[in-house]
């Protein structure tokens, strides 16, 4: 199963103390299985609209994406990445 996670690197929303979250998940590019054989590759592309997703006041160097795949079987995450996105509909970098 293959989830990519997209995160805000410095929150909206802040804890009890009120200092910011930081990597709060704002939405998934992916959340969907796959097969890939052992050796072999596999390429996808996704669009995230943050406005779309409620999200317009996001700025892309806020965004982070973190992707993880998950073994069907033991449900363990067998690798994980992070990222910035390559393009971004959002608000405006300042």
């Amino acid at each position: 199963h293959l989830r990519v996670y997209v995160t805000e690197k410095t929150s909206r929303w802040n804890d009890y103390d009120g200092n910011a979250y930081h990597y709060s998940m704002i939405g998934y590019a992916f959340n969907q299985s796959v097969d890939i054989e052992a050796g072999d590759t596999w390429t996808q592309t996704s669009i995230w609209d943050a406005v779309e997703a409620g999200f317009g006041d996001a700025t892309m160097d806020n965004v982070r994406l973190i992707s993880a795949i998950f073994n069907g079987a033991t449900q363990f995450a067998d690798q994980a990445i992070s990222t910035t996105p390559v393009a971004f509909t959002g608000a405006q970098r300042p």
